[in-house]
């Protein structure tokens, strides 16, 4: 049994290195306002969130990436889609936070 959670454990902690690194550049953008970089941003997390079973931050990317398509398609974002846009980003932090304190950072 010890040996699978340690396998568990560095899994988790490969993917918070990752996951902690989208989500600065996720944060970035968001002050930069640049809703289609952070659509991008949100389909690369999206991806290995939901690899490894954290499906409310897939959920949560998922939204994001929908957000940065409406705003490549239609060429701009409204004001409500960038406040959404920043409260997705606000809400993955301690999302992160939480895994960090159950898996330990890497």
């Amino acid at each position: 049994a010890g040996g699978n959670e340690d396998l568990v454990k560095r899994l988790a902690q490969r993917y918070l290195i990752n996951a902690r690194k989208v989500y600065g550049e996720m944060v970035a953008k968001g002050l930069d306002g640049d809703l289609i970089a952070l659509g991008r941003l949100g389909h690369r997390l999206k991806s290995s969130s939901a690899q490894v079973g954290v499906n409310d931050i897939a959920d949560a990317c998922i939204a994001l990436e929908q957000l940065g398509e409406r705003a490549a398609a239609s060429g701009h974002a409204t004001v409500e889609e960038h406040a959404e846009a920043a409260a997705i980003v606000d809400r993955l932090g301690p999302m992160l936070t939480a895994l960090e304190a159950k898996f330990g950072s890497a």
